[in-house]
């Protein structure tokens, strides 16, 4: 999509499901989860390169892996962070290198769900929601693995499919809890922005401004821009509602910039049918 006018256009779109891409901060590359080779597997994409994948199930003990979800690369692209559901049991955090090796624990302790949100600038800090018990909380963790978390907000309301976006000047996170909040990355200055929250959202990349995609009334999707302070929004464009961003198999909704801020791109769903013949080779039907 561009972000001048709105112009919807496929950037991945094969006959196999492609969701959740997630662009690097700084370098020309972007992962995302696919079906392709027959199981769910985390996928890096490069310009001009092949699709390759990064993460598969068989980096796991067999038969414990129901899916990937969210991944999300460091700013220069060296690792990718992304929550595994194991089957029968909770969907942590892992991280892994790019250039391969064994995936890590991302945080140290016990949780029913963890959900991949943001790295910070420096790639030193990962924003994302925990849940534990049924409550939610915004946490951030070092991207050491293993390392402890700390909780920047509790008990807060994450109504929507979202996920926490920090911000490129490292001055505020932004994070639902009910309606659509910023919040400073020691946790100690919180701000409300909006009590209408859209399907998903990002930020610019001189940071200064939102932009967001929500679902009308009249069954089309608009695109629009608001100040980090606050006040009027702008619209951008809009567009049909077959662009719904979405995800597949839970809350991972995530609007990615890509890396010269003039494109946003995110997973849309569509059905499809197709007609198939088979040669009998001279057996006749009765």
């Amino acid at each position: 999509m561009s972000l001048a006018n709105a112009v919807v256009a496929p950037l991945i779109a094969t006959n196999r499901n492609e969701n959740q891409p997630a662009w690097a901060a700084r370098e020309s590359a972007m992962v995302y989860v696919t079906d392709r080779s027959g199981l769910a597997e985390i996928w890096l994409h490069r310009p001009g390169q092949l699709d390759r994948p990064l993460v598969s199930t068989r980096d796991f003990p067999p038969d414990t892996t129901e899916t990937f979800m969210a991944p999300i690369l460091s700013p220069e692209a060296s690792r990718v962070i992304y929550f595994r559901l194991e089957r029968g049991g909770p969907s942590l955090l892992w991280i892994s290198a790019v250039a391969g090796g064994s995936p890590v624990r991302l945080v140290k302790g016990s949780a029913e769900r963890e959900r991949a949100g943001s790295w910070s600038p420096d790639g030193k800090w990962l924003v994302y929601l925990h849940v534990q018990g049924g409550r939610s909380s915004l946490n951030k963790v070092k991207t050491t693995g293993q390392a402890e978390a700390e909780v920047l907000k509790a008990d807060i309301n994450p109504v929507a499919a979202w996920l926490p976006v920090w911000s490129p000047a490292d001055d505020w996170i932004l994070y639902e809890d009910g309606d659509v909040k910023l919040i400073s990355p020691d946790g100690k200055t919180t701000r409300h922005l909006s009590s209408t929250t859209a399907v998903a959202y990002t930020f610019s990349a001189d940071a200064r401004t939102i932009y967001g995609i929500r679902r009308l009334a009249a069954g089309r999707l608009e695109l629009f821009s608001m100040s980090i302070t606050g006040g009027t929004e702008n619209t951008i464009g809009s567009f049909g509602l077959e662009h719904l961003p979405v995800t597949q198999g839970g809350p991972a909704t995530r609007l990615s910039l890509t890396p010269d801020g003039k494109s946003i791109t995110f997973s849309t769903s569509k059905n499809s049918s197709n007609l198939w013949l088979i040669e009998l080779n001279g057996v006749t039907l009765p």
